[in-house]
């Protein structure tokens, strides 16, 4: 299995910023992928894609 994420809210390096605040480490980022490489604090390694835009609808 292979996670990875894309933030609804901040962009791709904000929230690679957050992660590694909470112990995540970047071990890939080349810049002719769309993705960073990061692990968590147990080594289990995900991506970080570029932001996507909401698909929440407003309810009217």
């Amino acid at each position: 299995m292979h996670l990875g994420i894309a933030p609804l809210e901040l962009d791709q390096y904000a929230e690679i910023a957050r992660l590694e605040g909470l112990g995540a480490r970047v071990l890939t980022d080349d810049p002719d992928e769309r993705f960073v490489v990061l692990a968590d604090p147990a080594g289990n390694e995900f991506c970080v894609l570029p932001r996507r835009a909401s698909t929440a609808t407003s309810g009217n």
